[in-house]
């Protein structure tokens, strides 16, 4: 549910007891990841506990909650800048949830909403009377985890933009925001030899911890928040911080595998060597260590990076057409093509064959803002395949062509199986796209 200004809970300019927070208090680094758990207690006045959650098994989509804590704008005082689950995914994104059972899918969270290049599919190993919630709260999603113990501990789970800092910065900021004064004490059995927390006289204790989650091509914070109904700290609050840290993980890195209907049947591993398998044809790239190659989208398109280039390379099946005519019609109806012929300002080259181990026709393109720019159609087995050559994020015209130069060469060094016809695309050497096929 979508929090406003009347309904907003326990602003942190509302009864935060403000202390000094003291710069020289050890924190503890737990093994496999950073964590550091401090609380803070604050002044507010009594509010209604939340009811029990209910679901309702019949609905598809799991129902959003309320926010129990103004988690989200004490970490943006703090200066951490949050990421966003993705909202409805389980409805938007179908085929990440097939086969899997409703308990299955609410242990499943896809992160970040944007940008889209970082996407993971989180999993949430729980205990099985745990139950996950998404939360709006300004058009910024976290999660809140509903314990079997009941509602004393809320817990609430939100993703940060990884900046380089330590993991553990991240909490200590969001409880020194809270207000209090960080006391050092012995740390409970079995754990850190210090932890560090803020103190102070209210109704609730807060205990914060963070860790990053690194896959092979996106990096991220996970900050969970225990609000707890009662003080004093207890060691089990502790534990169940880091437990709750450790259960969080990414189980598909979908920024490098696409979606699990995705067309490129290839693994990571085999896609970053160069191999892309589609149904009726591979293309075996010669990428070097400069280059990644990932699956992008829910469909076929493949991007490759390099060159100081980010995208550098763009590969996708051409778009089927029901309209009549020979390959030309199928080429302009094509979304890649269809994009750039709406630009006023765009000029095409004549298609020219370049002449590569497999068929292909060219056309140099220019554009409003784009130069050294490349469309192209290729024959990978009896697969059509559309080609773009972007270089995005090289802005100077020389920087532009030796990335244009070494994206042709990549392409020239490329084997396919099978080998397709020429004669597939031969009508479109020496057609000018940008005329309409009137020339």
């Amino acid at each position: 549910m979508k929090r406003n200004k009347e309904t907003r809970a326990r602003s942190a300019s509302d009864g935060l007891a403000h202390c000094s927070f003291s710069a020289q208090s050890p924190v503890a680094c737990a093994p496999g990841y950073c964590l550091v758990v401090l609380a803070a207690c604050l002044l507010l006045t009594a509010c209604a506990k939340p009811g029990p959650a209910k679901i309702d098994d019949d609905d598809f989509e799991i129902p959003p909650k309320e926010a129990q804590s103004d988690f989200l704008d004490v970490g943006t005082q703090a200066g951490i800048k949050w990421l966003s689950f993705v909202p409805n995914a389980e409805r938007d994104y179908p085929e990440l949830f097939d086969g899997l059972d409703r308990d299955q899918r609410r242990r499943l969270r896809l992160a970040p909403l944007a940008p889209a290049d970082q996407r993971v599919l989180l999993e949430f190993k729980l205990p099985p009377d745990n139950k996950i919630w998404p939360v709006e709260w300004y058009e910024v999603e976290l999660a809140a985890v509903d314990h079997a113990s009941g509602p004393e501990v809320q817990s609430s789970v939100a993703i940060a933009t990884d900046d380089g800092r330590d993991p553990l910065d991240y909490a200590y900021a969001i409880a020194k925001a809270r207000g209090g004064a960080a006391i050092d004490r012995d740390a409970p059995a079995g754990q850190a030899e210090k932890w560090c927390f803020t103190a102070a006289k209210g109704a609730y204790l807060y205990v914060y911890g963070a860790k990053r989650l690194s896959g092979k091509g996106a990096s991220m914070i996970v900050v969970v928040e225990d609000r707890i109904e009662r003080t004093p700290i207890k060691p089990a609050d502790l534990g169940a911080v880091e437990a709750l840290l450790k259960a969080i993980n990414i189980k598909r890195e979908l920024a490098l595998e696409g979606s699990p209907k995705h067309k490129v049947s290839s693994s990571i591993e085999v896609l970053q060597k160069g191999t892309l398998h589609y149904p009726d044809g591979s293309l075996a790239l010669p990428v070097g260590d400069g280059h990644a190659v990932r699956k992008i989208g829910g469909d076929s398109t493949v991007q490759v990076d390099g060159e100081g280039a980010s995208p550098w390379l763009l590969l996708r099946r051409l778009a089927p057409t029901k309209a009549a005519g020979d390959i030309r019609v199928r080429v302009r109806n094509d979304p890649v093509f269809n994009r750039r012929l709406k630009d006023p300002s765009g000029r095409f080259s004549a298609g020219y064959d370049p002449g590569w181990n497999f068929p292909a026709v060219l056309w140099d393109y220019s554009g409003s803002g784009l130069e050294q720019y490349v469309l192209g159609v290729m024959v990978v087995g009896d697969e059509l395949l559309t080609l773009e050559v972007v270089s995005t994020g090289l802005r100077e015209g020389e920087a532009r062509r030796k990335a244009k130069q070494a994206a042709l060469e990549l392409l020239a060094g490329a084997h396919t199986a099978p080998v397709g016809q020429r004669g597939r695309i031969s009508t479109l050497i020496g057609w000018n796209v940008g005329t309409m096929g009137k020339e």
